[in-house]
């Protein structure tokens, strides 16, 4: 087994995470604030907007299962407005504010029925999607954009003694092309399953960006690699 010794130098940066205010939950590139209130639909509509977000729109199983646990993690009953409606033809499922065509539906069984024009998750159905009256009131969840917070973070490059590079392999997430080492880290930054990154040479003039999702201090020696052309930071 070949010893590998470490040494190192720092880069200190302003890094633009994106991140949630508190009381807010992130779900892929979204915040998500519960407003516990019961109201109406438009009153829900109305107080999302005041806050510079919208009704929820659960595009996606896995975003209509974070939804309806973040509401039955704090709601004990009643059922949860999403921002979804048909007022306008019936049958045509349209997003509020303007937002285009709802395009994912795990109705209960039977459901839709009847003239009730706005989207809920229904608690006796374990989060299915029923529609109801408008005026009904139910608690709301917002969907809102991230902010985006200056902070100031410090990277620790690696490589032996004489300054030949080592990257990790076998624990890429996600790969891109990438500006430079500013743009990879705040990448790093705003994944949460990101501990590590590398910045490869691509084709000319390019750069590719490696997010790890582990540290080198946890990674098995057989997947440190020397890489002339690839640097490896951590934060």
């Amino acid at each position: 087994m070949k010893l590998i010794r470490w040494s190192g130098f720092i880069i200190c940066a302003c890094f633009y995470a994106e991140a949630c205010q508190p009381g807010q939950e992130r779900f892929g590139g979204s915040c998500y604030q519960l407003l516990t209130e019961e109201m109406t639909w438009d009153q829900g509509d109305a107080a999302c907007s005041e806050m510079g977000a919208a009704l929820a729109v659960p595009d996606s199983l896995e975003e209509h299962q974070f939804i309806w646990e973040m509401f039955t993690g704090n709601v004990s009953a009643g059922n949860l407005w999403v921002g979804c409606n048909d007022r306008e033809e019936e049958g045509k499922w349209m997003q509020s504010s303007g937002g285009g065509e709802c395009n994912f539906f795990k109705w209960a069984p039977g459901e839709p029925r009847g003239n009730s024009d706005c989207m809920h998750l229904w608690r006796k159905k374990k989060g299915l999607m029923d529609n109801h009256y408008c005026s009904s009131p139910m608690s709301v969840i917002c969907e809102i954009p991230p902010l985006a917070v200056p902070t100031m973070s410090c990277l620790q490059r690696y490589a032996d003694a004489r300054s030949s590079s080592h990257c990790l392999t076998s624990h890429v997430i996600k790969e891109f092309s990438a500006k430079g080492v500013i743009a990879c880290g705040s990448a790093c930054r705003d994944d949460p399953r990101c501990r590590s990154f590398n910045l490869r040479r691509g084709s000319p003039g390019e750069l590719i960006c490696q997010l790890n999702n582990i540290a080198r201090n946890e990674a098995d020696v057989k997947n440190i690699r020397l890489d002339n052309g690839c640097k490896h930071f951590e934060f």
